[in-house]
C-alpha cells in the first residue's frame, strides 16, 4: 500500500460526510499522515440572483454560513481525536476551492464522497467528477449511499 503524507478531505456536512471522513482518516493513521479536512463555502446564491436584495442581507448569510462551517469543521475534528488533524474553510467553487489547498499544502490524497447513480456516466458526482480529472495527486472517491 502506498504511504501518504498529507491526506486532504472534502466534506459537505451530509450525514454521509462521517462515513467518508472515517475512510479518510483510517487511510491517514495507516500511514502516519496529516489529515487535513475542508470545506468549500460557495457564494451565496442571492448575491447573483436578486440585484435589489440588500448587501446586509448577503454578508449576514455568508457570515451565518462561515460561522456554522467553522462549528461543524472544529466539532468533527473533536470527534476524530487525532492531533494530526486541521481544517480548512475555503469560498469559491467546490472544485477550485479543493484543488488549490490540495497544491498549497503539498496533499499526495484527496478524498471525497460520490453517489452511487445508474449508469457509469453518474459514478461520480459534479464536483467528485471535477476534483478527480484536475487532481495532481491520488484522488479516492468514497460511494455513499444518500
Amino acid at each position: 500500500m502506498l504511504h501518504y503524507r498529507r491526506v486532504l478531505c472534502a466534506v459537505d456536512f451530509s450525514k454521509e460526510s462521517a462515513e467518508v471522513v472515517a475512510r479518510a482518516h483510517m487511510i491517514a493513521k495507516h500511514s502516519d499522515a496529516e489529515f487535513c479536512l475542508v470545506h468549500v463555502l460557495e457564494h451565496s446564491p442571492m448575491a447573483y440572483g436578486c440585484a435589489e436584495a440588500p448587501m446586509t442581507l448577503n454578508s449576514d448569510l455568508d457570515e451565518a454560513l462561515r460561522d456554522y462551517a467553522k462549528q461543524c469543521l472544529t466539532k468533527m475534528v473533536e470527534e476524530i481525536g487525532d492531533d494530526k488533524v486541521s481544517w480548512h474553510l475555503v469560498e469559491g467553487s467546490i472544485k477550485q476551492g479543493v484543488m488549490e489547498l490540495a497544491e498549497e499544502l503539498t496533499c499526495d490524497l484527496i478524498v471525497v464522497g460520490c453517489h452511487g447513480h445508474h449508469g457509469m456516466g453518474m459514478l461520480f458526482g459534479g464536483n467528485a467528477s471535477g476534483i478527480l480529472h484536475a487532481a495532481h495527486c491520488d484522488v479516492l472517491a468514497v460511494h455513499v449511499e444518500p
